[in-house]
């Protein structure tokens, strides 16, 4: 069996291909999720979009899986491939208990953007980011520096892949390196434009003093609101909502846009 399972947020992402038709396969995969379940992992979403069809082995098996699941609180999730799936999992009142993710659900793209992410990292042994959620926000965290045009087009590949559409707000968190090259800048402007497209909002975080210059240099600190550290953010939110301000209206305000 082609299984190949990936982490997003509490959640093990389970990608299928049409081995899984198979019985031999359908049994590996319910042991992999047993062990899985022993390991504390509760939260799972199996993607079926490479499987052409889903037969009764399937079925039984996502059946075991959400019995398992389901005995310790945890939850169950699918991505289909098609309408013809669907309409399988309607008939067979699957969707009665297993959650079926729409492919343009923010958690879907969020999801194909992490995935991306790991693959990279296991290419390359190490993530240059990775993809979270927090609140309304999409949260990218850079983990290696931008100062090569390896990793800068790595970046530019995970942030490319969020569809804006969906991921309104999206949070780049720099705040684990020193250094971003014209490369990573060029993406964060590109970034910048799409987001307002869809009259979301794009945030930095940063400590360096570095990055700081080049924003500063590039002229994004007038334009992107741009934070110490994610509480730093969130803080600084809150203290303008209970003034009765949206965080919308913070521009100019955070530490790292003055003067």
């Amino acid at each position: 069996m082609s299984t190949h399972i990936y982490t997003h947020d509490k959640y093990r992402l389970v990608v299928l291909d049409d081995s899984i038709t198979q019985f031999a396969a359908v049994k590996s995969l319910k042991g992999t999720v047993e062990e899985l379940v022993k390991e504390g992992n509760v939260h799972f979403i199996l993607d079926f979009r490479m499987v052409s069809y889903l037969n009764s082995l399937i079925l039984g098996a996502l059946g075991d899986i959400y019995s398992k699941v389901n005995k310790k609180k945890g939850s169950v999730g699918v991505i289909l491939k098609d309408e013809t799936h669907e309409e399988i999992f309607d008939l067979s009142g699957m969707q009665l208990l297993i959650k079926v993710l729409n492919h343009k659900d923010k958690l879907c793209k969020t999801i194909d953007a992490a995935i991306q992410t790991e693959k990279l990292a296991r290419e390359n042994g190490r993530p240059v980011a990775t993809v979270s959620t927090r609140d309304e926000f999409t949260v990218i965290h850079v983990e290696q520096e931008l100062n090569t045009i390896t990793n800068a087009y790595a970046f530019e590949t995970v942030v490319s892949r969020l569809d804006t559409a969906e991921c309104k707000n999206i949070i780049l968190d720099f705040t684990d390196i020193n250094m971003i090259n014209s490369t990573a800048v060029s993406s964060i402007g590109n970034l910048f434009h799409k987001v307002r497209s869809q009259n979301g909002e794009l945030l930095i975080l940063a400590n360096s003093e570095e990055i700081q210059n080049t924003l500063a240099i590039c002229g994004l600190h007038k334009i992107i609101h741009a934070y110490s550290s994610l509480e730093d953010f969130f803080k600084s939110r809150k203290e303008h909502e209970c003034a009765g301000q949206s965080w919308h209206q913070q521009a100019g305000q955070s530490s790292l846009n003055k003067g």
